[in-house]
């Protein structure tokens, strides 16, 4: 964190690549910070020396610590991951010092964020809208429990905390394909029981969330058990 008078530094590349030893500094997301502080992991012979004195963002998702993994260039890369360098960034943020930006990808000459930074942002807010969706999809459809023996074949069951998350019900097992994602979850699916007998009820013929149309039984499974099983 930035101290009262704080001036922050406009580095190009060249000058980032001198402070490999003390200072150390390192940049994420075109900001740079001053690392001395945890020298023992990114001093010479450090588990994360290469990231010392360059911007190495890729690297912080990849785990390549080459020289061709410790880049700045984040194309290809997916939600989830930009939300892990958002994590990354505020991790540097909270420990060590902030001493300003480096000329490349992420800033220009003047400091000013690139067509790159503005992209990235636009899609880390499209990145935490998918995981408040996610978070929200997880409590109407809680995951199944499921396990796998060579023994046994498959097994997939709901309890009242299948998916580690706590309610009042248990729910069935159902194949769940989410508009938008290409590979359908177990997901343990809420049964309010029978129809209502009276004709003009706003809930004859309701099935519960079991009507939804992106769920299905799966093959070989009783339509009301709470565990399935699948031999080898």
């Amino acid at each position: 964190m930035a101290g009262l008078g704080f001036k922050e530094k406009l580095l190009t590349k060249d000058e980032l690549a001198k402070f490999k030893e003390s200072p150390i500094y390192l940049a994420i997301l075109g900001k740079v910070y001053d690392v001395t502080e945890g020298k023992r992991h990114y001093c010479k012979g450090a588990g994360y020396e290469g990231f010392s004195g360059r911007d190495g963002t890729r690297a912080f998702i990849t785990g390549d610590f080459t020289e061709a993994g410790l880049i700045e260039d984040i194309r290809g890369l997916t939600l989830p991951e930009f939300l892990g360098l958002h994590e990354w960034q505020q991790k540097y943020d909270k420990d060590y010092t902030y001493i300003g930006k480096v000329i490349g990808e992420y800033y220009d000459e003047k400091g000013q964020p690139t067509e790159t930074l503005i992209a990235f942002n636009h899609h880390l807010k499209e990145a935490f809208a998918e995981k408040d969706l996610d978070a929200l999809d997880m409590s109407l459809f809680p995951p199944c429990n499921s396990e796998w023996t060579e023994a046994t074949g498959k097994r997939i069951w709901c309890t009242e905390w299948s998916g580690g998350i706590r309610r009042s019900w248990v729910g069935l097992p159902r194949e769940y394909l989410r508009a938008g994602k290409t590979q359908p979850r177990c997901a343990c699916v809420k049964d309010i029981g029978p129809p209502s007998s009276q004709p003009d009820s706003k809930n004859h013929k309701n099935n519960g969330d079991l009507d939804n149309p992106s769920l299905k039984v799966y093959s070989g499974c009783d339509p009301k058990a709470v565990s399935c099983s699948f031999p080898s």
